[in-house]
């Protein structure tokens, strides 16, 4: 489920506003390869794009944005999770 969430986001996100190819900037760690990423469609309420915008730092991408976003909500899910099964035991 995880990788799935992120994936949703990543492509939808990747494939909705393009960069044009000499402003793409070259992979960095954060950046999944064409051979580990997995891509899925997702649908935003109308407005997301542009409140993400607005709060992107100098230089960072939407895509930068919604998959750090999605590695801190899973996180807090599993460590939720983890927490929650901890207490039943």
């Amino acid at each position: 489920m995880r990788a799935a969430l992120a994936a949703v986001l990543i492509f939808r996100l990747s494939h909705s506003m393009p960069i044009a190819p000499q402003q793409n900037p070259a992979p960095t760690s954060t950046q999944p390869t064409a051979k580990s990423a997995e891509a899925m469609r997702a649908r935003f309420p109308r407005g997301t794009f542009t409140q993400i915008t607005k709060v992107l730092k100098k230089g960072e991408h939407r895509t930068d944005f919604v998959r750090e976003a999605v590695e801190r909500e899973l996180k807090r899910r599993e460590a939720e999770a983890e927490a929650e099964l901890m207490g039943k035991s």
